[in-house]
């Protein structure tokens, strides 16, 4: 089937006939069908099994768990049928129950390798399968494929699906960004025209993982959030992958449930299919609903000895089928990932799919297992990694046969047959082109004789043909890098051209029997004892690349691999199963190519470090222990020498561990301390961190920043731009001015309100923080106790740092918030002095205390009355509840106001502005002095642009108030569960816990929420800390855009796991 392209747009058509189509692994022909007894693919259609890159052995049904395997890793033909019986008569219960349901169902699969040298098209998916709507459940009915396991699942449930598309290609390098487009179009089309029909019930999709565009490393995972943008919360969206996949958190948010393959060889497709369709209709029907947590590893390993049918990955299996049946949990999946993605959060995963309804224990125990499942997954990746020899020295020791270098091979008794030359590096079915000339020239250096023969398959469109006119003719051509230009330069062969004629593959030798594949051309060269050839050596050269681990790719052209000495096998796994019975056993070759599983060879420049194998990492995982503060006390003491108390900033020691947290890096939700060891963020740089760490839209206006000379003490276009953006979003700012810091923005909006009026005292609020400023350090923290920071009714102003001079305690009042009868006797009383008052909308400095109804109106109405000017600080509280702040919130507009911590996204920034007429005093239209070199610098205005960008989007504010509220309702539960008493409350994108005051008593006074235990508060604080989420024991907190469901619930588990464990310290300490 043709896929509609814009007009103008034709990528095939910018590639040879020869070379457009080479991706033809497998062609497309007859509809695939399943064998009543095996459930093998037949016939001529797309391989199920090789779709991914990876072939694997037939679609057999085998149990869910991998348990049910015979020895070389397949499910007998009467164990499949037995529990696809059972399967059968566990569903008849359900015929007809969702006869009403509406599930849009679809596929959407590739497999990225970062490294191939031809970027996907729309070739690669008309070549493998491309179909819509009706026809593709049809022609998907009865195959081993998910879609397959989705409408035989369906069926029992009496569940009509509704159809979208199912595309699926062969694994390739990143898809053109025009070229998906045009397939996300042709889904999201039928997806909309579903939904035009009434609401959507639930969606099924099936995904690889590791789907990469030039311009967006998450396919998959923004296909889920586009879909499930479209489809709304109450959908329960659920998401099929591969073993490989590349777990992200726009993945884990936006699917209810992420259901992996259990095998590699992946031998369960169907039955992941029918695992991700239970689920769902499970869930309709009044079952628990699913929602999905998930744990990575910095780790990344060769496919080449990670089957989960024995070996290594076997251990982390059996831990994963443990965490299987504990309470709550739903679904587990182990995923090794693809490793030849270049991409800034690849790593294994354990995901689990959780009852919604799970409790804190539950939540905590999933947790606890996903660590277990991939510290035994860390325990075992040195047996994972591969053992390479050089070319050379490979096909010496081959052609010898029983060098110590050659893997046994423990499936063929008899010792004899030939040995393997494992090229996986030119895997076709991992992304590579087959092109490789590496072991062709170590094996012409090698010089075998006559009665050494050797086999070698090489993908040359060009040489392919030369057979049709000189067969039987000595010909001499120059074979390699027909593709991969970079790798492989070309190496001259001569010899004996034969034609080959009939190019059809059929497979089998145990995996994907019965599938077929064209060869395109073909010619046979046979080495001669010429000029630059080798007696022994027939290489056979081939158009297309395709699936190279059966042993019939050799035998289509009349060569014999069970006679011959060495074979060279362009595979990383499946030759073990197809060449078994024949080979003596194997070599890996250290060769180049874009499927190595050499990984440091390969140029990555966009993964995160450290991570495995590129890093040594000492503590892969947050464990339960102290040693976490080695590395930060030796940093301590190290800095002592240089920075007072061994920090930049006072507010950076960190009091409940004792000395200062040290980061080395950032990224989304995750800080890195100097060890390197990964904390969830819930301190997301005191507020600064709203869009999260290093956001990439962020990163790119600095970049453009400096691409553009970064030039200081100068205005232009941009500065202009974030003025007009601010002025049309924050409901106070009619002018805007710029500084570096909050401190600077209050400090010049307190300057300005003096000159404006010709007042000088300034009335603040108990408890409210505006900065270090000398008229505004006092009050910010106060003792609750009326001994000693006055009575409630006149609040003594109690300086926050030694260094004021008297006259700056003269000329500020101090009053309670939210006390409207004290502050109207206040303002009575000194109103007329007074220039400004200013206060947080949302007391965030003080926890989350919010005001009372009425109270801002008040406050505005009556300094309106007295000529007084408001300034609203909204340096933390601006942008947590929307893009207008606070005051947008309330609907409540002030005189002037600040913002600042979030506008530059990570990127000091922040701003104060007003009403015109009070701008205008500011010079140079007026005496009162702002300026600096500094100010509105390049860099933190492209950043504010940016940030604004970001925000504005219609999906930022929904999804970040989401997840806040879901964080506080885990929180409460957490706390409760394991009986520690804890107050959380929050709004918007910042919240407060209370430690020793009552959970369901709100706070609104400061006084109230000072009471609260700080000690309890940083004994949990420091739990925390050593359990990998960061925090610490001030009065607010919060979550970033980066942040996902699945942090949210991490954040939860270990919240109880450490409240759990000061409780344990105070009733030891009782007793």
């Amino acid at each position: 089937m043709s896929i509609a392209r814009p007009v103008g747009v034709n990528p095939i058509d910018q590639w040879p006939l020869t070379v457009r189509n080479y991706r033809l692994a497998i062609l497309v022909g007859s509809v695939c069908a399943s064998t009543p007894a095996t459930g093998i693919v037949q016939g001529t259609g797309f391989s199920l099994a090789s779709r991914f890159g990876r072939p694997g052995p037939p679609a057999r049904r085998h149990a869910f768990g991998g348990d049910i395997l015979d020895g070389v890793g397949h499910t007998t033909a009467g164990e499949g049928e037995q529990l696809m019986s059972n399967l059968r008569q566990s569903n008849s219960v359900n015929a007809g129950v969702g006869s009403s349901w509406r599930i849009v169902t679809g596929a959407l699969l590739q497999e990225s390798n970062s490294f191939s040298p031809v970027p996907t098209d729309l070739a690669y998916f008309e070549t493998g399968i491309f179909r819509t709507g009706p026809e593709s459940l049809r022609r998907a009915a009865g195959t081993g494929s998910e879609l397959g396991g989705f409408i035989d699942e369906a069926e029992a449930w009496g569940v009509s699906l509704i159809p979208t598309v199912h595309a699926c290609a062969a694994t390739g390098g990143p898809i053109l960004p025009t070229d998906r487009d045009v397939l996300f179009s042709s889904y999201f089309a039928r997806l909309e025209a579903a939904l035009r029909g009434g609401p959507v019930d639930g969606v099924l999709l099936s995904l690889h993982g590791s789907w990469v565009a030039a311009d967006d490393e998450d396919l998959d995972g923004r296909l889920l959030e586009e879909t499930r943008r479209r489809v709304g919360p109450s959908a329960v969206v659920v998401c099929t992958l591969d073993l490989h996949a590349n777990i992200t958190s726009r993945m884990a948010t936006n699917a209810d449930a992420l259901v992996g393959y259990a095998s590699y060889p992946h031998l369960d497709m169907r039955e992941t299919g029918v695992r991700g369709a239970r689920l769902l209709f499970g869930a309709l029907s009044g079952g628990p609903r699913p929602r999905t947590v998930f744990r990575k590893l910095p780790l990344v390993v060769p496919p080449e000895n990670s089957q989960t049918t024995g070996g290594p990955i076997a251990v982390a299996k059996a831990a994963e089928a443990i965490v299987g049946k504990l309470p709550g949990v739903l679904s587990t999946s182990l995923f090794t990932v693809q490793p030849w993605l270049d991409v800034s959060d690849l790593g294994c995963s354990c995901v689990v799919v959780l009852d919604r309804s799970a409790t804190a224990v539950e939540l905590a125990g999933a947790s606890d297992g996903m660590t277990s499942v991939l510290q035994a997954l860390w325990d075992v990746r040195d047996a994972v990694r591969v053992d390479l020899v050089d070319p050379g020295v490979a096909v010496r020791e081959a052609i010898r046969g029983n060098s110590a270098s050659v893997i046994t091979n423990s499936r063929n008794a008899s010792g004899t047959g030939p040995v393997l030359l494992v090229d996986s590096a030119d895997s076709p079915s991992a992304g590579a082109c087959g092109d490789s000339s590496t072991l062709l020239r170590a094996i012409i250096d090698a010089a075998p004789s006559r009665e050494t023969r050797v086999l070698l398959t090489l993908v040359d469109p060009q040489a392919a043909r030369i057979g049709q006119s000189q067969d039987g003719s000595r010909v001499t051509v120059d074979l390699g890098g027909s593709f991969d230009h970079r790798l492989f330069a070309k190496v001259r062969f001569g010899g004996i051209a034969r034609h080959v004629e009939d190019t059809t593959v059929r497979f089998g030798a145990g995996v994907g029997d019965g599938l077929t594949a064209e060869l395109g051309d073909v010619t046979v060269i046979e080495g001669d004892d010429g000029p630059d050839s080798a007696p022994g050596l027939s290489v056979m050269v081939m158009s297309r690349p395709v699936a190279c681990y059966d042993p019939e790719i050799y035998r289509v052209a009349g060569l014999s691999p069970e006679n011959a000495s060495v074979v060279v096998v362009k595979s990383a796994t499946n030759f073990r199963w197809t060449y078994g019975p024949i080979a003596r056993g194997w070599i890996y070759v250290d060769t180049p190519g874009a499927a190595t599983p050499n990984l440091k060879s390969l140029p990555f420049t966009r993964i995160s470090r450290p991570l495995s194998p590129w890093d040594e990492i000492s503590e892969p995982l947050p464990s339960d222990h102290e040693a976490f503060g080695d590395a930060h006390k030796r940093a301590y003491t190290r800095a002592n020498g240089s920075l007072p108390g061994g920090v930049t900033a006072g507010a950076r020691a960190n009091a409940s561990l004792g000395f200062p947290f040290y980061v080395s890096r950032a990224s989304g939700s995750t800080v890195f301390d100097i060890g390197h060891r990964p904390y969830i963020d819930l301190v997301t740089s005191n507020g600064a961190a709203l869009v999260g760490h290093g956001h990439p839209r962020i990163s790119e206006a600095v970049t453009q920043a400096l691409s553009e000379g970064m030039a200081c003490a100068y205005d232009g276009p941009a500065q202009i731009e974030l003025a007009e953006r601010l002025c049309d979003a924050i409901p106070s700012f009619e002018r805007v001015r710029f500084t570096t810091s909050g401190t600077e923005a209050t400090f010049y909006a307190i300057r300005l309100a003096r000159a404006a009026t010709g007042r000088t005292r300034i009335i603040k609020f108990e408890g409210h923080f505006h900065g270090y400023n000398n008229p505004l350090a006092f009050s910010m923290w106060p003792s609750p106790d009326p001994a000693i920071s006055g009575p409630l009714g006149s609040p003594r102003a109690m300086p926050e740092t030694t260094g004021l001079p008297p006259s700056s305690a003269a000329e500020v009042t101090v009053v309670p918030f939210n006390e409207s009868e004290i502050l109207l006797k206040t303002l009575d009383v000194v109103g007329h002095e007074t220039a400004a008052v200013i206060l947080e909308p949302i007391n965030y400095d003080a926890g989350c205390v919010v005001p009372d109804p009425g109270y801002l109106e008040l406050v505005r109405r009556e300094t309106e009355k007295r000529g007084i000017v408001l300034i609203f600080d909204e340096i933390l509280s601006g942008f947590r509840t929307g893009v207008s702040g606070a005051q947008g919130y309330f609907g409540v507009t002030p005189d002037l106001s600040t913002v600042g911590k979030a506008l530059g996204g990570g990127v000091p920034l922040s701003a104060f502005g007003g009403r015109a007429d009070l701008m205008s005093v500011l010079s140079p239209t007026g005496p009162a002095i702002h300026t600096g070199t500094y100010n509105a610098h390049l860099i933190p205005v492209r950043a504010g642009i940016a940030f604004l960008d970001v925000i504005s989007g219609p999906d930022f504010y929904p999804e970040v108030l989401r997840l806040s509220n879901l964080l506080h309702t885990e929180l409460r539960k957490a706390f409760t569960a394991a009986g520690l008493p804890v107050r959380v409350q929050g709004l918007g994108a910042r919240f407060a816990m209370y430690f020793g005051l009552e959970p369901d008593v709100e706070v609104t006074r400061y006084r109230h929420a000072a009471s609260y235990d700080r000690i309890l508060h940083r004994a949990w604080a420091k739990e925390m800390v050593k359990r990998g989420v960061y925090t610490t024991p001030v009065w607010h907190h919060g979550i970033s855009a980066a942040h996902s469901e699945s942090d949210i619930l991490e954040i939860a588990s270990r919240a109880f796991d450490s409240a759990r464990a000061v409780v344990g310290s105070k009733v030891a300490q009782s007793n």
